[in-house]
């Protein structure tokens, strides 16, 4: 990108000032150093003839990786003039793609809660996750509301979570207990304590912890990161071929790019047809989970597969992911759409 001022100034008519902008697409923080390396060789050979004063100047302002990805953006002015004058100068800067307006602050995420031992009289999961911080009342993180609601029993199996209702802070210690009943007291093996104090290499990574209670134990998977945003999600039925409702069932997570794939929230699943959803035209779809913690320099990736069992079974309502990124504190939507109808995905970035 090119353009020229000046010429219309008094008394400066004969300068002209042409700026150049060029994108480089870099993975890493030393593929950004040896571009800048080969660009100040390049212009080095360039510029370098007689009566002319070459000065190269590499600037690198910011270098921030948490996207896995940068720009480096190198903006270069020449200035000419009748009377001899500048050679080159030239300033390399390396950022993310969208720096983020937003400003975060130590966060815990819960990503997954599974059973990895249980007795074999024991045909279901009965227990309280709960969390508590500061002065917040505590937060239920999994309870199965009735009998019926209790998870059947399979080392391996991933339990529903059903919170946070808000995200966690891990300003200050964070208490974590997984309760048998609710009036019995935790054993010490039940309860996990978080403070962060000498604990640098623990931050920004997923990290696990078993709680073992009477009937087995279960693993939690969870991670605490350094400068985290919150995003409340919310989806909604948007369209459906032919149909003004329709009974829908699959799966919709949330992940972030620092931790991926395998540390995604589960925030709706139905597995099973029968025990399918009846929604309306822009009705929201009930989440078991709707709040989120992301990386400040993140992203936040919702993916989407969901069928309906009206037009047929299995017909594709939405199949896909969008990404939403924190760049301020306001809402922004995106859609996700299949075959036959359309999801409306509503994010909203908040502390």
């Amino acid at each position: 990108m090119t353009g020229n001022v000046g010429e219309g100034r008094s008394g400066v008519s004969e300068m002209s000032e042409t700026y150049e902008v060029r994108f480089v697409i870099v993975e890493t923080e030393r593929e950004a150093e040896e571009q800048d390396e080969l660009e100040i060789e390049e212009h080095a050979n360039e510029v370098g003839g007689s009566g002319g004063v070459v000065v190269v100047l590499v600037a690198v302002v910011a270098r921030w990786l948490a996207l896995g990805f940068g720009v480096a953006m190198e903006a270069s002015m020449a200035f000419g003039g009748s009377g001899g004058g500048f050679g080159l100068v030239e300033e390399t800067f390396f950022s993310t793609m969208s720096a983020p307006s937003v400003t975060g602050y130590e966060m815990m995420e819960i990503f997954k809660l599974r059973i990895t031992s249980i007795i074999p009289t024991r045909h279901c999961l009965f227990g309280t996750l709960i969390v508590r911080y500061y002065t917040v009342p505590p937060q239920i993180i999994y309870s199965p509301k009735k009998v019926n609601n209790a998870e059947p029993l399979r080392v391996g199996a991933e339990v529903l979570l059903t919170g946070p209702p808000q995200c966690i802070s891990a300003l200050g210690p964070v208490s974590i207990q997984f309760v048998d009943h609710p009036n019995i007291e935790p054993g010490p093996q039940a309860t996990f304590l978080w403070d962060g104090h000498g604990m640098t290499d623990h931050f920004d990574r997923p990290l696990y912890r078993t709680f073992y209670c009477k009937y087995g134990s279960v693993m939690m998977s969870y991670a605490v990161f350094t400068s985290g945003v919150g995003a409340s999600v919310e989806v909604t039925l948007k369209s459906i071929m032919g149909k003004d409702s329709t009974h829908i069932y699959g799966s919709i997570t949330a992940e972030n790019n620092r931790t991926g794939s395998d540390c995604a929230i589960t925030l709706f699943s139905i597995k099973n047809s029968r025990q399918s959803v009846k929604l309306g035209l822009q009705q929201p779809i009930p989440l078991s989970r709707s709040e989120a913690v992301v990386p400040e320099y993140g992203h936040l990736i919702i993916r989407a597969d969901l069928c309906c069992r009206d037009i047929y079974p299995g017909a594709e309502i939405a199949k896909g992911h969008a990404y939403f990124y924190p760049t301020s504190y306001n809402t922004y939507e995106e859609s996700i759409s299949g075959k036959y109808g359309m999801i409306q995905v509503k994010v909203t970035w908040h502390m």
